[in-house]
């Protein structure tokens, strides 16, 4: 038996099996918690690096945020603060393995989906550079 092994184990055509790869995380995740009235956005930094969001008016400025009623309508809510003349600059930082929760009050659009009471789903996108980072769709139960 001993003899059979160490002559698999020196023969040419022995091959080893393939270990695995782990899924590496994306650099950034999208979280999305809501209630009717206020959509919760957690961006999650997986990278090795800081994650930074430089903005002109407000971080969220960087996302694309989608509604979806129950009865297929659906609204792409404008950027952010497009039209705002008294704007402030800065970063969002996020370390490496931190998050930062940015909340958006969603009420004010509801009236573009469906009626108060229906059933939505709510999305987003974030653009850093090159890259687009996608949330799960969540869906929302008045």
């Amino acid at each position: 038996m001993r003899a059979a092994m160490l002559i698999l184990l020196a023969s040419p055509f022995a091959v080893a099996a393939p270990v695995p790869k782990r899924a590496e995380k994306p650099a950034a995740e999208l979280k999305l918690s809501a209630d009717p009235l206020v959509l919760e956005i957690t961006i999650q930094n997986n990278g090795k690096e800081p994650l930074e969001l430089p903005y002109r008016v407000m971080p969220l400025e960087h996302f694309t945020i989608e509604l979806r009623g129950a009865n297929g309508k659906s609204y792409t809510i404008p950027r952010l603060g497009e039209n705002v003349t008294d704007a402030k600059p800065g970063i969002l930082t996020i370390p490496p393995g931190e998050s930062e929760t940015l909340s958006l009050h969603i009420c004010h659009y509801m009236p573009q989906v469906g009626k108060p009471g229906e059933k939505f789903t709510v999305a987003a996108r974030l653009k850093l550079g090159d890259k687009v980072y996608e949330s799960k769709p969540l869906t929302v139960d008045e």
